[in-house]
């Protein structure tokens, strides 16, 4: 069976998951503050966490609380690392025979994490979400985890630049996705130099390349995306039968009222989302610059953008073809009618949308499902605005502010993101200048996402599409944030 212990390290209390713990082993569990420094205006304090008169873990903190549930987070990821450290990632033995690829993606999400999360002691926050991306080859039960991302807030208006340097929007799912635009970037620098093992290969109808056939992707959530999906009672009536039954393969969207399906953005320095206005489709820059709050488009609207212009972005698709998410897990807040309807189906219509699509894009239908082995508990604690990102390759995670949009290293503060536009902008032109690609090379970076044509006509199906259906219209961000070279 699935350990759940790595599953309550992220979703609940670390000083309650700690607590218990030591009631499991059957010894005493405690967290303690052990040292305070600084005048009385500005203290530092040092709490411990102790297994059995052992320190497994110390952190520092502002405050008693911070300090102490720091310390118990670092202690329990320290354990359920340490209690996996000499299974292989591939080992699923910690699953039985029957469990669902959906606790399979789950616990391989979660064994990433918590290993990786080790090597980073000073992050301090974005523990509430996390999302990662798996890639399984042919009928293998297993799979990779290829990168994986933490947080729940997005930039302030104050922070946005011109010069592509800032992540604009650090929630979990936003962040593997963009992570996995740099797995991308490396597989495709690694076809074009000649290597055999990549996932790349040519497409057999025009001159791009398509991901081989046998490879799949598989987005794991710990809890719904905000947005569409995450706007239900928890007590809806279809809510037990849904989560009874995740490996259903039939998609049944539920709109119970005349605000589910509609289109939702997150508020700047906020958590939860509001639905779009449809006064203006573009922000102004001055406006948010003097004051305005900056608004982005909820996860749920993300996703359901993903599966129908693929996960890869427009400036990739001068190179392949969509790259479609075949299946989506969440840890908690299930309910298979709101998910389905939120990721994928209200942009179903009389008329099949896929038919107004171009070549090789369609209307993506992944599998749903949730984790059977644990029921997460209501999160009630407001996370600090850090969050961080890996992807496999890298030697650690980087830990990132949400509010600036940039890296929180204290040896290289403030320095930007390697997730930013200028940064994949810069993986681009490096993939441009490899493929012999010189034409893309001159363009700025809004143009060279113009220039995909295709892609670009897809969207502005999709976005039609959206209104045409009364879903509302997608809010997009200030032209002049991609104007840079």
């Amino acid at each position: 069976m699935l350990n759940s212990a790595s599953f309550s390290v992220l979703v609940k209390n670390p000083i309650s998951a700690f607590h218990e713990y030591g009631q499991g082993k059957k010894v005493e569990a405690k967290v303690d503050i052990i040292l305070s420094e600084g005048p009385h205006h500005n203290p530092r304090f040092q709490a411990a966490a102790i297994l059995d008169n052992v320190i497994i873990a110390v952190a520092w903190d502002k405050t008693k609380k911070d300090a102490r549930t720091r310390a118990a987070e670092l202690a329990m990821r320290s354990l359920v690392a340490n209690q996996n450290k000499s299974a292989e990632v591939q080992d699923l033995s910690a699953l039985s025979e029957n469990s669902s690829l959906f606790d399979v993606v789950a616990s391989l999400s979660h064994h990433i994490f918590n290993i990786e999360v080790l090597k980073v002691p000073e992050y301090l926050g974005g523990r509430k979400i996390l999302a990662a991306l798996v890639m399984k080859t042919g009928q293998e039960r297993h799979g990779k985890v290829l990168c994986l991302g933490t947080g729940n807030r997005c930039i302030s208006g104050e922070h946005i630049r011109q010069d592509g340097t800032v992540l604009n929007d650090s929630h979990a799912e936003v962040i593997t996705r963009r992570s996995f635009l740099r797995f991308l970037y490396q597989q495709l620098m690694d076809y074009y130099s000649g290597k055999q093992d990549t996932i790349i290969e040519p497409a057999a109808f025009d001159e791009k390349l398509q991901i081989k056939p046998n490879i799949t992707f598989h987005l794991y959530v710990s809890t719904a995306p905000c947005g569409d999906a995450a706007i239900f009672a928890h007590n809806s009536t279809s809510d037990d039968e849904a989560t009874a039954n995740p490996s259903a393969s039939g998609h049944n969207p539920l709109f119970a009222n005349n605000v589910q399906g509609l289109l939702r953005t997150k508020m700047e320095a906020g958590e939860g989302t509001i639905p779009v206005e449809d006064s203006c489709a573009v922000q102004a820059w001055d406006a948010v610059k003097q004051g305005n709050r900056l608004r982005t488009m909820s996860c749920s609207d993300k996703i359901a953008a993903w599966n129908v212009l693929g996960i890869q972005g427009a400036l990739l698709s001068h190179f392949i073809h969509p790259v479609y998410l075949n299946s989506i897990t969440l840890g908690a807040l299930y309910h298979h009618g709101h998910l389905s309807r939120a990721v994928c189906c209200r942009l179903e219509g009389k008329t099949e949308f896929g038919h107004f699509l171009p070549a090789g894009y369609t209307l993506n239908h992944p599998q749903l499902g949730r984790v059977s082995i644990y029921k997460a508990p209501r999160e009630t604690e407001k996370t600090k605005p850090f969050g961080i990102n890996w992807c496999c390759g890298d030697s650690k995670p980087e830990v990132t502010n949400a509010l600036t949009g940039m890296c929180n290293d204290k040896a290289e503060s403030y320095q930007q993101s390697r997730l930013c536009k200028a940064s994949l902008f810069e993986c681009f032109k490096k993939l441009c200048n490899l493929s012999k690609r010189e034409e893309l090379l001159k363009q700025s970076y809004r143009t060279s996402k113009l220039n995909a044509y295709d892609y670009q006509q897809a969207k502005q199906r999709l976005y039609a599409r959206f209104e045409e259906l009364g879903r509302g219209t997608w809010l997009k961000k200030p032209l002049e944030e991609e104007e840079f070279f």
